[in-house]
């Protein structure tokens, strides 16, 4: 039963827990007020299958042995009975596998249609339940097989159990191995050592990289290291003022740290090492409660058991504030979300922008110094994301509130920041205003990643002082001795008759405009044209940069020059 209500904890969603962190409750009340609500499936789960197995096993062997079992005995018929040799046991065994996977298959058709986490307990049940017949038969056996010292004592241990935990399987296998001679062969010390081992190595393998963030695996991925490698370099030497009221958006790609980061500021997750202030005071030594910060998250942890009004409510009465308070924040801020209609309902009964509209009115009515927005529109449709967008711009500007907001997405940053940084494989490597960011890319990386489609790059080679042939044409360039590559945004191309040669090779009618791919020097080129061009596959254009807009870079450092 324990661990199937272990593995229903594991079920619920980590961002309820730490959402009612951050919203002020303490481990006693998010267990009481979250976990424990949460895990009564779980809980009906365990009592169930507990009787079931209880009869099951009353039934097999009482047919197998043609005696009366009690049956809360529960699983200790595996040495009540003199079983005369290891066939017997292997056949009672098999025949409980057996009743147990057709039970488990009937409950699975059953319970399908109630709740995955119903179901998902029932599978870890029905696994614990099949490791604990094909280790605990042999002990049992054992137990009633072979005479060894303290064996009475040893009976009355598991009888107090009444079941087979695995330190006590230990000293039955062992003296079944050495009666049977297997103790003096390699297979059968390698099956003693891997039988009583393996649970335990399963458990703590899966305890220990459960534990990493989903954003540190990314970024093991993304930088070509394993999990624990990324864990000890998910962030490098992060360094970063925000200022009252600004709208910053943390920007990058998967597995570059930028959540990792927004945790650390909230936390979640602790820095190995630096500091973290807000509002003038230093905090990284306190709990997220004690930060002043609310946060939105990915997933919304907005609690399914709770209504929309209690969930709003959830933060302020973790503060113990007056009723009164409570009822005129939480309609104030449901009424800026335009989801006072749905202030009775419960998550369930919500679409998922209406779950993300409660998630930033219970970070509203906290009235936080810090919101933190962790890729709240994400989940969300093109059109839905696009009308969020341009609310949530709104209702924050209006409460004055500093956030910091993370996002994959270019559009959503630039749209929303009042500055944004650049996140790139742990390290910040652009923080300016949204303009700056696209006109002037501090990186080759930030220049390849801002923008849709993204500016060109073409190889570039000296031909005099500040003179540079591109694609077998001179352009003004820095006075450098550098190896430096030439770039250019899409949009700052013009057609004209005399530019940089390019076959095109795809052309995309985008309605404002057109987009076009060429071939420029044997180099993928893209360039927006007017939507009346008519230009077709196999087209020769010669395309004319604009001066003023050229960039160019280090190809070794990868830095603007």
């Amino acid at each position: 039963m324990l661990v199937i209500i272990v593995a229903g904890i594991g079920l619920i969603p980590k961002e309820y827990g730490e959402a009612a962190e951050v919203f002020g409750a303490s481990r006693w009340q998010a267990f009481r007020r979250i976990t424990l609500p949460l895990l009564r499936p779980s809980l009906q789960t365990a009592l169930i299958l507990r009787v079931i197995m209880a009869f099951e096993v009353f039934a097999v062997v009482s047919a197998l042995s043609g005696t009366t079992f009690p049956v809360l005995m529960g699983e200790t018929y595996r040495y009540q009975f003199d079983l005369q040799d290891g066939s017997v046991a292997a056949a009672i065994a098999m025949v409980i596998l057996a009743i147990s996977i057709v039970f488990t298959l009937f409950f699975i058709r059953v319970l399908r249609g109630i709740t995955d986490a119903l179901v998902n307990s029932i599978l870890v049940a029905s696994v614990t339940m099949v490791m604990s017949i094909l280790i605990g038969a042999p002990a049992g056996y054992a137990l009633s097989r072979f005479d060894f010292r303290g064996k009475e004592v040893f009976r009355v241990l598991v009888l107090m159990t009444r079941a087979f935990p695995l330190p006590l399987l230990a000293l039955p296998l062992a003296v079944m191995f050495i009666r049977t001679g297997l103790d003096d062969t390699i297979f059968g010390l390698a099956l003693v050592h891997t039988t009583l081992a393996m649970p335990f190595a399963i458990l703590i393998t899966f305890s220990l990289f459960s534990g990493i963030p989903i954003e540190l695996e990314e970024a093991a991925w993304t930088l070509g290291c394993n999990r624990l490698q990324a864990f000890r370099k998910a962030l490098h030497s992060i360094d970063m003022e925000i200022q009252d009221q600004e709208f910053m958006v943390l920007l990058g790609a998967s597995g570059c740290g930028k959540s990792t980061l927004l945790r650390i500021i909230a936390g979640l997750e602790t820095q190995s090492e630096g500091e973290v202030w807000i509002g003038g005071k230093r905090v990284d030594h306190l709990s997220p409660r004690d930060r002043g910060i609310a946060m939105v998250f990915q997933n919304y942890a907005v609690f399914p058991h709770l209504t929309v009004f209690e969930n709003i409510a959830f933060g302020l009465r973790m503060k113990k504030l007056d009723d009164k308070i409570v009822k005129e924040r939480v309609e104030r801020n449901a009424e800026l979300m335009h989801i006072t209609p749905q202030l009775q309902r419960y998550s369930g009964q919500l679409s998922g922008g209406q779950r993300q509209r409660v998630a930033v009115a219970r970070a509203l009515a906290m009235e936080p110094d810090v919101i933190l927005m962790d890729e709240p529109l994400s989940n969300l449709d093109a059109l839905l994301r696009m009308e969020m967008r341009a609310e949530l711009k709104g209702i924050l500007a209006a409460s004055k509130t500093t956030t910091i907001y993370v996002t994959h997405d270019q559009v959503e940053a630039m749209s929303l920041a009042d500055r944004i940084s650049i996140m790139h494989q742990g390290h910040m490597v652009q923080s300016t205003d949204p303009v700056e960011v696209y006109r002037n890319p501090a990186t080759r990386f930030v220049g390849s990643f801002i923008g849709n489609p993204p500016m060109n790059f073409l190889a570039a080679n000296p031909v005099g002082k500040g003179q540079w042939q591109v694609a077998g044409k001179i352009f003004d360039g820095p006075e450098t001795d550098k190896k430096i590559e030439f770039a250019i945004r899409p949009e700052d191309l013009v057609e004209t008759e005399q530019g940089l040669e390019a076959t095109v090779r795809v052309v995309e009618p985008l309605g404002a405009h057109t987009l076009v791919t060429c071939d420029v020097d044997r180099q993928l080129f893209r360039a927006i044209l007017d939507s009346r061009s008519d230009v077709k596959a196999g087209d020769v254009l010669y395309l004319s940069p604009q001066q003023e807009r050229i960039r160019w870079y280090d190809t070794e450092t990868d830095l603007a020059v």
